[in-house]
């Protein structure tokens, strides 16, 4: 072969190389300059939280921990539903709707739905930029205030209620087994609310459970009547009447169902008939304060002092201070 012809030949290779490369050169130019375009229009740099068809998460100081792109209409945080008003538990009520928070600047509960009256949530990973959609919840609870360690009550598609804790990983620390579970409201103001206790519902029976999900032993499985409170001995339940009643955690009835409105003032209980009002002490099995006449529309507040004085008013009138000394 002759230097001409191995010229020649060189020549039409490189042509054709070139013929097929520079396309692909052009265009990779081309898309790094529009990408550089669109980067720099679509920087969220007022830190919105909705942006761009997304929504933008930042941790405190400030810096992004993530995005979810939007894909229905109404796309959020998810918000906390309580259904405990369907039941007799005394819960927490906030004063004002708080939206989930983002837990360990990882995992945000997101609603995006097209239902504008939805509850639905998922969790959505900011880190890994994953939706664990398939585990949409149908509602999650944490009383607006949260559950300490991260606690969530969560419903499945089903209707079944479980406990979610949120560290590393999500865990559901009690399976989906219950008609409702709720927590009671707590005796002193707390930053968050403590789950070392849940009331549950299950085959239409209530008990106490456990933050691990297992049942109080010394509890009766077979409490047929709402939950409304306990004390470490004592359960208040109301029935279908509005009448209350107190069992002992074996379900026998320590008190009746006379009563329009019972609670735990400290280790008494504040016991309410419709003409009458007084503080019963289970020790002693006696009353404690004097019988007090009220009517339906009398407003009746115990106070605790301090751990050994009481005060009971009555349409903000102090009637009678009790003191243990």
């Amino acid at each position: 072969m002759t230097s001409k012809v191995v010229q020649k030949t060189s020549f039409i290779v490189i042509l054709v190389l070139l013929l097929l490369f520079l396309p692909f050169t052009i265009y990779s130019i081309y898309l790094k300059i529009t990408l550089d375009e669109s980067s720099s229009i679509k920087e969220n740099k007022n830190k919105e939280f909705f942006f761009d068809g997304k929504l933008w998460f930042y941790s405190s100081n400030g810096n992004l921990l993530g995005t979810y792109t939007c894909l229905h209409n109404y796309c959020d945080y998810g918000s906390s539903y309580e259904n405990d008003s369907l039941y007799a538990i005394d819960y927490y009520k906030s004063e004002e709707e708080s939206f989930l928070p983002i837990i360990n600047e990882q995992y945000v509960f997101i609603r995006d739905t097209d239902d504008e009256f939805s509850h639905e949530a998922f969790l959505h990973d900011l880190k890994n930029q994953v939706s664990f959609k398939e585990a949409t919840y149908a509602s999650v609870k944490n009383y607006q205030i949260g559950l300490e360690e991260n606690q969530f009550i969560v419903e499945n598609q089903n209707h079944e209620f479980g406990l979610l804790q949120v560290g590393m990983l999500p865990i559901l620390t009690i399976p989906y087994s219950y008609q409702f579970l709720g927590v009671v409201k707590p005796n002193v103001e707390e930053k968050v609310l403590s789950t070392d206790y849940f009331v549950a519902l299950k085959d239409d029976s209530w008990a106490i459970l456990y933050k691990n999900g297992d049942e109080v032993s010394e509890v009766a499985t077979d409490i047929s009547t709402p939950i409304v409170t306990f004390n470490g001995e004592y359960i208040i339940t109301e029935n279908a009447n509005k009448e209350y009643s107190v069992l002992d955690y074996e379900n026998n009835v320590i008190m009746d169902s006379n009563y329009t409105e019972l609670y735990f003032v400290s280790k008494y209980l504040a016991c309410r008939t419709a003409s009458e009002f007084f503080l019963y002490d289970f020790v002693t099995k006696k009353e404690i304060s004097q019988i007090h006449s009220v009517s339906s529309d009398d407003s009746v507040v115990v106070e605790m002092k301090d751990e050994e004085t009481i005060s009971i008013k009555v349409n903000k009138k102090i009637v009678e201070t009790l003191s243990f000394y």
